[in-house]
């Protein structure tokens, strides 16, 4: 037993006798006072609901607090602490169903994490790689449009694409181009478990949601929704990309889009529209578009090597991650650089 479990307990009994007493004698009364004082101002903000049991303290209060023999201020001390004690154990009943809340396994609804401590909790449960510590929070509360886009317009077989509501927004692959051509060692629809969401995903019902039927007719699962990664595969042979824990730890994942950007692209491709557009359109500028980093940094290194446009010999790692972003540079992107640098 603790040193507050005991001295409470002494408190109560002691208590319980004077109440008697304090009927007829100021004495007890000026005694009762004083012990009220003492739980009030040392015990009663943390009292738990076991100790509260344990030692009978609430129903002491509440009978000093219906006496019709005690004094008004004893009786009005005494019900400010039942007061407080009740908040005590609301708050302790509060944080023990959050803490079962947490622990609990994958549901089948959405349920994004309420705080940054949970979303931690989760990452940890699920054996993820935590990237940044502590996480970013996800992108929540999306809204998804009633409204769909209009289909992309595309210049020849393999030119930019056109969305007629983003046009800062010019992939050239499209989401069926990728996976057919070789992406994410074939893991990208893998089964997952969100850390976003909290359910446990089957590969092939997340295929049916986020692709068209004739993007995926054919294709076999070793290339779309393969636990295992195989970077034959892969469009030009290299492995690249960060972990599922990454993605989610570093807060780029929103709860409408668990698997991250691709899925968003296939789902935006296919005419969804969602309040998460923006964001998705900027990080893809930000890696792919004119002024992307991994597009420019792939031009020069081409620009510099003396191989042909298309070799795998430059950077095939670079290829693979702007591919997996719907961008492979040909010619239209290598005059585009050069127009842009003045060269």
């Amino acid at each position: 037993m603790s040193r507050v479990e005991r001295s409470v307990i002494e408190l109560s009994t002691k208590l319980k006798e004077l109440v008697k007493k304090a009927e007829s004698s100021n004495e007890a009364q000026e005694e009762v006072k004083a012990l009220l004082n003492t739980i009030s101002t040392e015990y009663a903000d943390n009292m738990t609901i076991a100790l509260l049991a344990k030692s009978g303290l609430g129903k002491v209060l509440t009978k000093i607090g219906k006496s019709k023999n005690l004094a008004s201020p004893t009786k009005e001390t005494s019900r400010s602490i039942v007061v407080k004690l009740k908040n005590a154990a609301d708050q302790e009943r509060a944080a023990i169903a959050e803490e079962k809340r947490m622990a609990a396994g994958p549901g089948t609804t959405p349920e994004p994490p309420r705080s940054n401590k949970e979303y931690h909790r989760r990452l940890v449960d699920q054996n993820k790689e935590i990237y940044k510590n502590p996480p970013v929070m996800p992108v929540l509360s999306v809204t998804i449009s009633p409204k769909t886009g209009s289909p992309p317009t595309r210049t020849g077989d393999k030119g930019n694409f056109k969305f007629s509501d983003f046009p800062q927004f010019k992939p050239n692959r499209s989401p069926e181009e990728v996976l057919r051509g070789g992406a994410f060692g074939g893991t990208y629809f893998r089964p997952i478990v969100s850390a976003v969401t909290n359910i446990k995903y089957k590969g092939s019902e997340v295929v049916a949601t986020s692709c068209l039927p004739e993007w995926v007719k054919g294709l076999e699962k070793r290339v779309l929704t393969s636990s295992t990664y195989n970077v034959g595969v892969n469009r030009w042979g290299a492995k690249c990309g960060g972990s599922l824990g990454m993605w989610e730890s570093s807060g780029w994942i929103s709860e409408v889009d668990p698997y991250g950007w691709f899925q968003w692209y296939c789902r935006f491709f296919a005419g969804r529209r969602c309040d998460d557009d923006e964001r998705q359109v900027k990080r893809w500028a930000a890696l792919a578009g004119e002024k992307g980093r991994f597009r420019n940094q792939l031009i020069k290194k081409i620009l510099n090597s003396g191989e042909p446009i298309g070799s795998k010999n430059v950077s095939p790692v670079v290829r693979q991650t702007l591919w997996h972003w719907g961008m492979e540079i040909d010619e239209d992107k290598i005059k585009t650089y050069k127009k842009i640098k003045g060269l």
